[in-house]
C-alpha cells in the first residue's frame, strides 16, 4: 500500500527553512493524531481480544 507524506512533513520542511534547525517537539496536531491511533488500537484489541499485525 502507497503512503503518502502527511501535510506536516511540508510544514517541518518550511521551519527548516525559516529557522535553520528542526524542533523536536510534536505539534498539537501530530499529538492529537498519536492518541487517536493508538486509542483505535485499544478499541480494536478489546473489540477483538487480540493483537494483530495485519489489518
Amino acid at each position: 500500500m502507497d503512503v503518502l507524506p502527511s501535510g506536516s512533513i511540508f510544514r517541518e520542511l518550511q521551519d527548516i527553512h525559516d529557522t535553520g534547525y528542526f524542533s523536536a517537539q510534536p505539534s498539537l496536531e501530530d499529538h492529537f493524531q498519536q492518541v487517536c491511533v493508538l486509542l483505535l488500537f485499544a478499541f480494536m484489541v478489546k473489540r477483538f481480544g487480540k493483537t494483530f499485525h495485519k489489518f
